[in-house]
């Protein structure tokens, strides 16, 4: 058993010491349970411990077969507290068990069979006490409710007929919410709500169609957080149940099962005069909803049987005389009659006059006597038809536009309660009177439509006409005859598929990126999503309805959503806040002495930063597991930030960086799901200590020497003043004595040059002379006296050789290294990508037996001296050469890269590399890193390379590893 701190975030062992009697008694353990008084008791598989928290020790309960008021089973499962504080034991093999503290002893309560008052099982798992005193008991053979006064045990077993029984036998968990609702958790049946009153069960499955279903039917334990959230435990991780979520409930096709809906694609709706719901598809016909058993039957096209639906594209279901059903959809017009399942089609025939004008029916709408339909088409315009005499009326659009409808491709038909029939398409909105069969066109610019691409037209209770378009949600103005837009901004797409009004004047407005309820009253919006329990975010184009019941139905292209909007409640609860990390240089911050945090971020008041921990981040989270993608925030920082910055919950973080020293407090509150904010939030002081330079006391002193010095200058300025004075009158007489000490000292920097030149030429002349003596003469030795020789002087001699040798290479770079420092650079294109080339032709003639592949990229040219571009390039090149020459496979790259946003060349080896931490070493004249004898060399030739890039006013660095090969890039 472990005890974790939060403050500290450190765990404190128990375990079983078979050696010390009063240690945890097995480190099997079962279950913990802190009861009333504060004492913990730990369920194990060896009985039951009570621990001493100051001395960390255990007394142990166990069953002994000669005590029957001893414990009855040693398998400890589940503890609960009555109100009297009598502790419920539950054991698994031995039944239930009342314990009575103060006197020690056990009453068992076990399983007899043949007695239906008994436990149902002696194999237990849990055990819960309610308010009233019940004890509940969860076994292997359901669950129990047990009752002190009377001491029977009733019994709930899952029945596979009743699906409303227990949905498994085996138990798990009981709990009981803040709602005072009952759930039970079981071993292979899911989650079970226990409605009391009716004594029946609601599970909660693994439903492998759904992904919001449990995730599995094993479930182990339940919780439940300040929202009112479940927290369910399963065999599959941990889900989340939220009872007072909103509920938006989805019916979809579900290709497993041939009674659910026949296809997904939702476009009508109708509730008939009987109250039946049909549900309209694109592409699967027409379907009969049964409520009761939530079964789809559909009815489709049948090429061979005239008597069935003419294409099972549906755009639109009315009423019709006699209970029958009008039916539009993109071939023709239908005439169904439920009590008979007679179908009669009316389709455009090009040879017969008196049928259908266009079969691409958009919108029906019955005329008050129900004998004629005003019928919409998307192509051939408006008509009225009549079943037995045809085509009554006929509208249409035309160029003059006067006394004609705006378009001919019709979406939607509404009839107003002034008789006025507005009528809209793909082209714009006109306004027909059915008396005197007039037509006024409305310029979508000239009345205030963002669009002439009309979706949807509804009228409200107050007579409200409303438009939606394409572009957004509009509303009828008749005073001065023109509309107004809503919604702009706040609606979650700018298509208008559907408005419905519910009980309380609100409209239900889908779009195409979602669903919103809109108060016209208070101008309030809510928006909806996917993540909310929708369809899908994307609706179709009048697919919005509302029953008698006033529940409103929303079709999209995943079946569609029916619900009561009463029932779709705001979330109210104020999400906490917390800090959950604090970062340094974005790296965590962990608890510590030389640390910022001393305990866990949640309980810390405080933290204090040196003037190094520049950069601070904070980050953050609200405790809102409903939608919790929606939450939103707002940070600031006290003595820095003037107003609050918001940032939704992709952004949970703030970082800043080169906080000046003083006192702040970070302060950071949140929003839920619905916009509720938590305005108190959390707050976390920060105090920012300054550098030396920057206390009062250097301060101070800072001020004080500025003083004085200013009194120096000031003094120095009189003096100044005066010297200027007297420079003045001598200004005259010094100008000729200052030129002559300008050619005096120019005559000197020249005998300095030409003395430099001569030094050059002694250390070339002077110093060669004696080596090539050294050399000759010990040449002679070698050759002449080597036999005369022992072993040890012949050794001695080729060390003088080799040392005369090496000095002569020295002397030439030395005078090399003399001459780059004092030759003139002349500027001009130089393509280095050339002399790279031309030098490791030269290093592969000069060495053919090894494998070196050079990589140069090409066209690399600078501006630069030619000559010292060559001796840089080559040296270079040479110095990878000699790094990997115990490679078997050397590779040497040369080429162009980005550092810090400047282009930088670069040399790069697959040789024995160097410690970086050495790297400024390597450009200091006769400093190695390898020895001579593996890698041999005068030391000259990379700080040459050096002179000759700051020669030209750029910068040269090395990176490497040992063994890992080196890389040199510089900047020119």
């Amino acid at each position: 058993m472990d005890r974790f701190d939060p403050r500290t975030e450190t765990f404190t062992h128990y375990r079983h010491d078979p050696s010390d009697p009063e240690s945890l008694g097995s480190n099997r353990v079962w279950c913990v349970f802190e009861d009333s008084r504060g004492v913990l008791w730990v369920g194990t598989d060896r009985g039951l411990d009570r621990m001493d928290p100051e001395s960390g020790t255990f007394l142990h309960y166990r069953h002994d077969p000669n005590d029957p008021a001893s414990l009855s089973h040693d398998s400890v499962s589940d503890i609960a507290e009555a109100q009297d504080g009598t502790l419920w034991i539950s054991t698994y093999g031995g039944g239930l068990n009342r314990f009575r503290v103060r006197e020690g002893t056990f009453e068992p309560f076990r399983h007899r069979p043949g007695d239906d008052g008994s436990l149902s099982s002696d194999r237990v798992w849990t055990v819960m006490v309610d308010r009233d005193g019940r004890v509940w008991v969860g076994t292997e053979e359901g669950l129990n409710v047990f009752d002190p006064a009377t001491g029977v045990f009733h019994a709930y077993r899952a029945d596979p007929s009743d699906p409303s029984s227990l949905s498994h036998n085996s138990v798990s968990r009981i709990y009981r919410d803040s709602r005072g609702i009952l759930w039970v958790a079981t071993l292979g049946g899911g989650l079970n709500r226990f409605d009391e009153e009716r004594r029946s069960f609601s599970a909660y499955r693994y439903d492998p169609r759904s992904p919001v279903s449990l995730s599995n039917n094993t479930v182990w334990d339940i919780a439940e957080d300040e929202a009112g959230s479940l927290w369910v435990a399963t065999q599959s991780g941990v889900d989340r149940l939220d009872p007072q979520g909103i509920c938006f409930p989805h019916y979809h096709w579900d290709p497993l099962d041939p009674r659910s809906l026949s296809n997904n694609h939702v476009t009508a709706f109708h509730e008939d005069r009987k109250g039946t719901l049909w549900v309209g598809t694109n592409g699967g016909g027409v379907n009969r909803w049964d409520r009761v058993r939530n079964r789809f039957e559909s009815f489709l096209m049948n090429p061979d049987d005239p008597n069935s639906l003419s294409n099972n594209d549906v755009t639109c279901i009315v009423d019709g005389p006699d209970g029958s059903l009008w039916i539009g959809t993109r071939n023709g017009l239908n005439r169904f009659e439920p009590a008979t399942g007679k179908w009669e089609r009316y389709v455009h025939k090009e040879d017969h006059p008196h049928s259908l004008p266009h079969g691409n029916i958009s919108a029906l709408l019955p005329e008050d006597s129900m004998e004629s339909l005003w019928v919409a088409s998307f192509g051939g315009g408006l008509y009225r038809f009549h079943p037995e005499r045809g085509v009554l009326d006929r509208f249409s659009a035309c160029r003059e536009k006067a006394g004609c409808l705006a378009t001919d491709w019709l979406t939607c038909l509404l009839k107003a309660r002034d008789g006025t029939l507005w009528v809209g398409g793909a082209g714009g909105l006109s306004a027909l009177d059915p008396e005197t069969k007039t037509v006024k066109t409305l310029d979508a610019e000239r009345v205030g439509l963002a669009s002439d691409n009309i979706t949807v037209l509804y009228e409200d209770r107050k007579g409200g006409i409303w438009v939606g378009t394409e572009a957004g949600l509009h509303r009828w103005m008749p005073r001065s005859r023109s509309f107004v837009k809503y919604g702009t901004r706040e609606l979650p797409g700018p298509l208008v598929a559907g408005i419905v009004e519910d009980d309380e004047g609100r409209l239900w407005i889908s779009t195409n990126k979602g669903l919103s309820r809109f108060d016209p009253g208070t101008g309030r919006y809510r928006n909806y999503d996917e993540g909310d329990g929708l369809q899908s975010n994307q609706f179709w184009v009048r697919a919005a309805y509302r029953t008698r019941q006033g529940e409103l139905l929303f079709g999209g292209i995943r079946g569609f959503n029916a619900f009561f909007p009463e029932r779709i409640l705001d979330n109210p609860y104020k999400p906490p806040v917390v800090l959950t990390d604090l970062l340094i240089f974005n790296r965590p911050v962990r608890i510590g002495d030389a640390s910022p945090l001393q305990q866990s971020l949640p309980f810390t008041k405080k933290i204090v930063l040196t003037h190094e921990q520049s950069v601070v981040s904070f980050r953050f989270s609200a405790l809102n597991f409903r939608a919790p993608e929606k939450n939103r925030y707002a940070y600031k920082l006290e003595g820095l930030d003037k107003d609050w910055n918001h940032v939704d919950s992709s952004r949970r973080f703030a970082t800043y960086a080169h906080l000046p020293p003083g006192r702040y407090v970070f302060r950071v509150k949140a929003a839920n799901n619905d916009g509720v904010w938590n305005e108190e939030g959390t707050a976390l002081a920060v105090e920012v200590k300054p550098a030396w330079w920057q206390t009062w006391w250097f301060r101070g002193l800072g001020a004080a020497l500025a003083l004085a010095l200013f009194g120096v200058l000031y003094h120095a300025k009189l003096q100044q003043l005066e010297a200027e004075k007297r420079a003045t009158r001598i200004l005259t007489e010094s100008k000729e004595q200052l030129e002559r000490k300008v050619a005096e000292r120019t005559a000197e920097l020249e005998a300095s040059n030409r003395e430099l030149e001569a030094f050059s030429y002694s250390v070339s002349h002077d110093l060669r002379a004696p080596l090539r003596a050294i050399d000759g003469f010990s040449g002679i030795l070698h050759r002449q006296y080597r036999d005369r020789l022992d072993d040890q002087g012949v050794e001695y001699l080729d060390h003088v050789r080799s040392a005369a040798k090496r000095m002569n290479q020295m002397i030439d770079a030395l005078l090399a290294l003399s001459r780059i420092a004092r030759a003139e650079v002349s500027r001009e294109r130089v393509n280095l990508s050339e002399l790279a080339r031309e030098t490791a032709a030269m290093l592969t003639a000069q060495d053919s037996g090894r494998e070196v592949i050079f990589r140069i990229a090409p066209d690399l040219e600078v501006e630069g001296d030619p000559v010292l571009l060559r001796v840089l390039v080559q040296n270079l090149l040479e110095n990878a050469w000699k790094f990997t020459a115990d490679r078997p496979r050397a590779l040497i790259e040369f080429g162009r890269t980005d550092v810090g946003g400047k282009s930088a060349l670069f040399v790069r080896d697959n040789g024995v590399g160097f410690d970086g931490k050495y790297a400024d070493k390597l450009f200091r004249p006769f400093q190695r890193l390898h020895s001579r004898e593996r890698f041999p060399g005068t030391g000259i030739g990379l700080a040459t390379v050096q002179r000759i890039v700051e020669r030209h006013g750029g910068t040269i660095w090395a990176e490497g590893t040992q063994g890992g090969g080196a890389t040199f890039y510089f900047l020119l």
